[in-house]
C-alpha cells in the first residue's frame, strides 16, 4: 500500500512528465519549421501549467498531511525535466537549434538552486518532528 503523500508526488510526477513532453515537442517543432516569434508560446505556457500543477499537488498534500515536501517536489520536477530533456537529446529529437549547452547549463544553475533548497529543507526538518512543525503539534 502506497502512502497519501507518495501518492500525491507520483501522480505529480505522472502529470509533469506528459507536459514535459509536451513542451519538449512543441519547442522543437516550432525551432524546426523557424516560428521565431512563436518561440516564447511553450516556454509561458510550459511555466504557468507546471506552477498549477505543483500548486494543486501541494496544497492537496498539505490538506491531507501538513508535512513540508517541497523539496519532493522541486527534486522531482527537476529529475523528469532532465531526463525528459536528455532523452530527446540523446534520441534525435531535439531541433538543431537546441543545443546541448543550454540543457547543461540549465542543470548546472538549477542545480545550484535545488542544492540550497536542499540545505534550508534540512535546517527546518532539524525543527520539526517527522516533518511536521513543532509549533503545530504542541498548541
Amino acid at each position: 500500500m502506497i502512502p497519501k503523500q507518495n501518492k500525491n508526488l507520483l501522480g505529480f510526477i505522472a502529470i509533469i512528465s506528459l507536459w514535459n513532453v509536451l513542451f519538449r515537442v512543441a519547442l522543437s517543432n516550432i525551432f524546426e519549421n523557424e516560428y521565431w516569434n512563436l518561440a516564447i508560446l511553450p516556454p509561458v505556457v510550459f511555466f504557468f501549467t507546471m506552477y498549477f500543477t505543483g500548486r494543486y499537488f501541494g496544497l492537496k498534500q498539505w490538506r491531507e498531511l501538513p508535512i513540508n515536501d517541497s523539496f519532493y517536489y522541486h527534486l522531482s520536477t527537476f529529475s523528469v525535466f532532465f531526463v525528459v530533456s536528455y532523452g530527446f537529446y540523446f534520441g534525435g529529437l531535439l531541433s538543431e537549434y537546441e543545443p546541448r549547452s543550454i540543457l547543461d547549463y540549465t542543470l548546472l544553475f538549477w542545480g545550484l538552486g535545488l542544492t540550497v533548497h536542499y540545505i534550508k529543507f534540512r535546517q527546518c526538518a532539524k525543527s520539526s518532528i517527522k516533518g511536521i512543525n513543532r509549533d503545530q503539534i504542541f498548541d
